[in-house]
């Protein structure tokens, strides 16, 4: 089974789908039931992690309530024309809504037009017969959530933390060159997927950990997680200050030719211990040495730095580059807890 999901485009929640769907029709066979909605109701009952497969589906089975019972009830007044449609769905989501069945309200509706064309017989035997097979889907769809191929985002956190150090560390060598309109364009959009990518993996992080209230783990993945979680806050970090940098029209151009040349071996010290070596303290003499030379620069501008005509100090284009580096500088120093998990996820 591993090996067909790592082969194949199919991924686990597909299979778990599909799967789902078939039991729930076995089910509903079995019991003489009409198994449309109760098939419905389980492939959307498929979740991200177990524990919201259970919290949803107690969210969906009242709200399924309310559809079919507001698809009889307008049945019953109007037959089956288009007003019974109209009011059956405007009424079921405005019921939903009021009442904060937002997970619900989907299945609800489904549930209440797709009731009207199939109700033959007693309403109220109809009725009862809807929540059989809607608890039956959310039933089906939460055991197999739980008990087959449960959901481990480990691996996919770990290649999304990469690819965040990869192209965070690419934003940071080329942020203060000279840049066109276009490059300067393009370095904008990355920086936005970038920040796409950090909020989806953090949501992996929650998911990861929710699962570990319903699944027995080990204290080695508590320690991956949490290593992976403090490398992504400290991401989230160091982007918050190349964002400044990069909507900012500011570029190494201001500094004369040494200072420029100085913050380029900085910039690319930060970039080493940012991607090649995170789990190293940055102690090294060549750096020390020019992290010394950027104190002393920053030090030069601010002095330089002289009041506006408003009698306020405003930081220029050189003060601001050189303290937003310095910044992501001591995020990387601050952050040694990282280096820490690391070497103890692989001792």
């Amino acid at each position: 089974m591993q090996w067909v999901l790592k082969r194949s485009f199919i991924g686990s929640r597909i299979l778990k789908s599909c799967l789902a769907a078939f039991v729930t029709a076995l089910i509903c066979e079995a019991l003489d039931w009409p198994p449309l909605f109760a098939v419905m109701t389980a492939i959307v009952s498929i979740e991200n992690t177990s524990v919201d497969s259970v919290k949803k589906g107690m969210i969906r089975f009242p709200a399924s309530a309310i559809g079919a019972a507001f698809a009889m009830f307008f049945e019953g007044l109007f037959g089956r024309g288009a007003l019974t449609y109209g009011f059956s769905a405007s009424l079921t989501l405005i019921a939903c809504f009021k009442l904060k069945l937002y997970d619900g309200m989907v299945v609800a509706v489904l549930t209440a037009v797709a009731m009207i064309p199939a109700t033959y017989g007693h309403y109220l035997d109809s009725f009862i017969i809807r929540l059989g097979t809607t608890l039956t889907g959310i039933a089906v769809a939460t055991g197999i959530n739980y008990f087959i191929l449960p959901p481990n985002y480990q691996k996919v956190i770990d290649r999304k933390t990469e690819e965040l150090t990869e192209e965070a560390t690419r934003i940071l060598r080329t942020v203060l060159e000279s840049h066109k309109n276009g490059s300067r364009m393009r370095l904008r959009h990355l920086y936005q997927e970038c920040t796409k990518t950090l909020e989806f993996t953090f949501r992996l992080v929650h998911f990861q950990r929710s699962e570990w209230r319903y699944h027995r783990h080990h204290m080695q993945e508590v320690r991956d997680i949490t290593f992976y979680q403090r490398r992504l806050e400290q991401l989230q970090k160091i982007m918050y200050h190349l964002g400044n940098l990069i909507y900012a029209p500011v570029d190494l151009g201001v500094f004369t030719a040494q200072d420029q040349e100085l913050l380029r071996r900085f910039i690319e010290g930060l970039a080493h211990h940012l991607k090649e070596a995170p789990n190293q303290k940055m102690g090294e003499t060549a750096f020390d040495a020019v992290l010394g030379q950027v104190d002393e620069l920053y030090s030069r501008t601010k002095q330089e730095q002289n009041k506006t005509a408003d009698g306020h100090y405003h930081l220029t284009p050189k003060l601001m580059i050189v303290y937003e580096l310095l910044s992501i500088y001591e995020i990387i120093t601050l952050n040694n807890v990282c280096g820490h998990a690391k070497r103890e996820k692989h001792s």
